[in-house]
């Protein structure tokens, strides 16, 4: 960011489009802003459906040109992703149409409520996998565990739904979080059903397990 204020020409303003990531809000970052009033940043909304179609460009970047790549100087990576851009432009690229109005995802987003009572997922996975179906696109939930807070030895069992995107296979989304899923989440299991996700000590079952639990009570009365 610094590089690109300096290479700013003086007397204009800089808008910068960001996503909700917590390190772009952090007080070091606010307290360099506030000496930059020509500096502007706008943070994109949460669950923005055209940066998924972004995020899954620059993660085939990775896998397909620069994963398995020896690159012993700036510019050989440089040519290396250049030469990418121009092969997908002219073979792979294809035009991302938005073809659906806030009217109708609206709806679908209130259909999608009736859904939510007596799900094992949370309520904004079941809503976001909900909705997804409801405009056509496949949608899964997803069992596993996120990073959470680094200095605690416990971590719970989370759930996140993916979205299946063409050229992209599958894609998480932490909704709880607000942020794609990443190398913060560990996969264990993933299903088109919540219940075919729902964690059984030492082993997945598809379909559920049933437990028990003996105990007694003993009551002793004591003179005070």
């Amino acid at each position: 960011m610094k590089k690109v204020d300096r290479s700013t020409p003086k007397g204009k303003d800089l808008h910068v489009i960001l996503d909700n990531h917590s390190a772009h809000k952090k007080a070091e970052v606010r307290a360099w802003l506030q000496n930059k009033p020509h500096i502007h940043f706008h943070f994109t909304p949460t669950s923005s459906s055209w940066l998924n179609a972004v995020e899954g460009w620059f993660a085939q970047l990775e896998r397909r040109s620069l994963y398995r790549g020896v690159f012993s100087s700036v510019s050989e990576l440089n040519d290396e992703i250049e030469c990418y851009i121009e092969v997908h432009n002219r073979e792979t690229a294809k035009p991302f149409k938005w073809t659906k109005d806030a009217k109708s995802i609206l709806a679908a987003v209130q259909r999608a409520k009736y859904a939510l009572p007596n799900k094992p997922h949370g309520p904004l996975a079941v809503l976001f996998v909900d909705c997804c179906r409801a405009e056509g696109i496949a949608a899964r939930f997803v069992s596993g565990y996120q990073k959470g807070n680094l200095q605690s030895e416990r971590r719970d069992l989370h759930t996140w739904p993916e979205v299946y995107l063409p050229g992209a296979g599958w894609r998480g989304f932490d909704p709880t979080h607000g942020e794609a899923v990443a190398d913060a989440h560990v996969t264990i299991a993933a299903a088109a059903h919540s219940r075919d996700t729902m964690p059984v000590s030492g082993v997945f079952i598809c379909n559920g397990a049933n437990s028990s639990r003996e105990y007694t009570v003993e009551i002793q009365v004591s003179e005070a």
